[in-house]
Formats: C-alpha cells, sequence, structure tokens
C-alpha cells in the first residue's frame, strides 16, 4: 500500500457566504474569516461567537460551513444534506417574483452591454433574475444599488435604465 495515502480522505466543503444565509444558531460550524483564518465557531443570536465562547466582531466572519465529518463517516449510507438556500426575504421575493413582460427594457439594456440574449419573455426573464440574483449573492441588501450601477454604465443622465 502506498503510505502517502494510508489513513487519509478527502471531503468537499461547501463554503456559504454570511450574506446569503446563517447556520442555526448554537450550532457548531466552520467560520471564515476576512484576514484568510479559519476556525470552529457559532452563532448566538446575532452574535458570531468562537468555539470556547469568544465574541467575534460580526463584519470579520465572511463564510461559513457545516462541519466535516469525522473519520469514517464517509462509508456510512451517506444521507441528503438539507440544501443551502438563498432566503426567501423581501430582495429575493422582488428578483424572483418578476414577471416576464417587467424584464423586456432590462433585457434590452443588457444586450447593449454585450449580453447575448433571444427575444423571447422566457429569456429576458431568466436572464434579468440571474444578474439580480448574483447581484443578491455578491452585494446583499445592496444588490439592487450594484445592478442599476451596472446597468446605467456608459448611460448619458438623460438615457439612464429604468431600475428593475
Amino acid at each position: 500500500m502506498d503510505m502517502t495515502t494510508k489513513g487519509l480522505s478527502s471531503i468537499a466543503i461547501d463554503w456559504v457566504s454570511v450574506t446569503i444565509t446563517m447556520p442555526d444558531d448554537d450550532t457548531l460550524v466552520l467560520i471564515a474569516l476576512n484576514d484568510d483564518d479559519t476556525w470552529t465557531g457559532f452563532r448566538d443570536g446575532d452574535r458570531w461567537r468562537y468555539a470556547d465562547g469568544m465574541p467575534i466582531e460580526k463584519e470579520r466572519v465572511t463564510h461559513w460551513a457545516h462541519m466535516p465529518p469525522g473519520p469514517g463517516a464517509e462509508r456510512e449510507s451517506p444521507t441528503l444534506a438539507a440544501p443551502v438556500l438563498i432566503p426567501l426575504n423581501e430582495h429575493t421575493i422582488m428578483i424572483l417574483g418578476r414577471a416576464d413582460f417587467a424584464c423586456m427594457r432590462v433585457a434590452q439594456r443588457l444586450r447593449e452591454l454585450g449580453h447575448k440574449i433571444n427575444r423571447n419573455a422566457q429569456e429576458e426573464q431568466a436572464a434579468v433574475i440571474h444578474l439580480n440574483l448574483n447581484m443578491y449573492q455578491q452585494h446583499g441588501a445592496a444588490w439592487f444599488e450594484h445592478a442599476n450601477a451596472y446597468l446605467d454604465q456608459g448611460c448619458p443622465a438623460s438615457t439612464k435604465a429604468e431600475p428593475k
């Protein structure tokens, strides 16, 4: 047996941005900090804490992940983990609930910016929702301002893209 791999196992860790969702309170998770350190910690209401209970400044935590299984756990029959969903809140309802007929003008602006979008309601709606969801994932509650800034780039003041 090759001694370099004896006893080693690998797993994938799915990191979740804190702008998308948070773990349940008091659940021990891996946390990534803005200085590239990784620790174990948990949420205590609106506060992040290290595993030993010491508080962490909220803005230092950028991502979290569920704890990996212990040694030998990968041999057990796999169970499907609950998917990490984007929260359904006022922002995501606004993004996901956008009617296809309300996407035509934004889709046209995206075409002007170089996006390849077929001229049918379904693909225009998908392109606008895709843009907005990406902005939400990257910027959280500030997604709307960032999406508008992207759409407004290079537009004269009199022809600014209408808000989504």
